[in-house]
């Protein structure tokens, strides 16, 4: 029982550590992250929407058009058309 307690303090203080270096919570980090894979895999142009979602770390398709449009204004698909063009 006090390993189980000693383990969850050890990981508060790693997710409020993680917080003060990076500036931000652990999952708005990966979504970054899996964004930018993403973006880099549609550049390449061989891969189907889809499979660059789920390359990416995305477990939904919806999710992942949601995350990429807030975060670069286009959807994957204008994005690949217009920067491949």
């Amino acid at each position: 029982m006090l390993s189980n307690e000693r383990g969850r303090c050890q990981a508060t203080r790693c997710f409020l550590g993680w917080r003060a270096q990076a500036g931000s919570q652990s999952h708005k980090f990966v979504v970054r992250m899996r964004l930018i894979r993403a973006r880099s895999l549609l550049f390449e142009g061989n891969l189907s929407i889809e499979n660059v979602a789920f390359q990416s770390g995305f477990t939904a398709l919806s999710q992942f058009y949601a995350q990429f449009r807030n975060a670069y204004g286009l959807t994957p698909r204008r994005m690949r058309a217009h920067y491949l063009c």
